[in-house]
């Protein structure tokens, strides 16, 4: 049902398309379904270019996880289209292990990635690297600065994708010292 809503939505709702494809591509992967999204191209071949090359990419990776990395994940795009656009190459670049291609995007694309976003990448990079000491700085750095619902959305997410006992209590304290308003 989210994979035909999401596509769906992806063809009408223009200023959200990137959500759209956030949750198809989350639908399609748990449904290790790439047929869907080769389907999907010939029913809607309307879209965006910068939608149908994710979609490619995306339907490529999972047809064969094995496979050389898709060149679309590599380089910048220098007028990009849509910010989901760097955030969905960086963030399939961590998931297939890449994490130095996924470090030169991010430093590549620099001051038009999000800082929170950024934040967020590299705490990821340095986590499944195992650099605890790089990871607990970001993680600071990012408790720094005034909680917004961006930041705590992307903190939760880090939280669940690799739970740390640890972070957890330095990000409640923070949560609670923040008097961030339950909304």
């Amino acid at each position: 049902a989210i994979k035909e809503l999401s596509s769906q939505l992806l063809a009408i709702d223009e200023p959200q398309r990137g959500v759209w494809l956030h949750a198809l591509f989350f639908a399609v992967r748990q449904t290790h379904d790439s047929q869907f999204l080769t389907d999907l191209l010939a029913r809607q071949p309307n879209l965006p270019p910068w939608c149908l090359t994710l979609i490619q990419t995306e339907a490529a990776l999972l047809a064969d996880p094995h496979a050389t990395v898709p060149l679309a994940l590599l380089s910048t795009v220098a007028d990009a289209a849509s910010p989901y656009i760097s955030y969905y190459q960086i963030d399939r670049l961590i998931a297939l292990g890449r994490y130095d291609n996924a470090m030169e995007l991010l430093v590549a694309y620099g001051s038009r990635i999000n800082p929170d976003e950024a934040a967020y990448h590299r705490l990821r990079i340095f986590s499944a690297r195992g650099w605890t000491s790089l990871a607990e700085i970001e993680f600071d750095n990012i408790l720094s600065q005034p909680l917004t619902a961006r930041q705590i959305t992307l903190i939760c997410t880090f939280l669940i994708g690799q739970p740390n006992r640890a972070l957890l209590s330095r990000y409640f304290v923070s949560f609670v010292r923040n008097r961030v308003p339950l909304s």
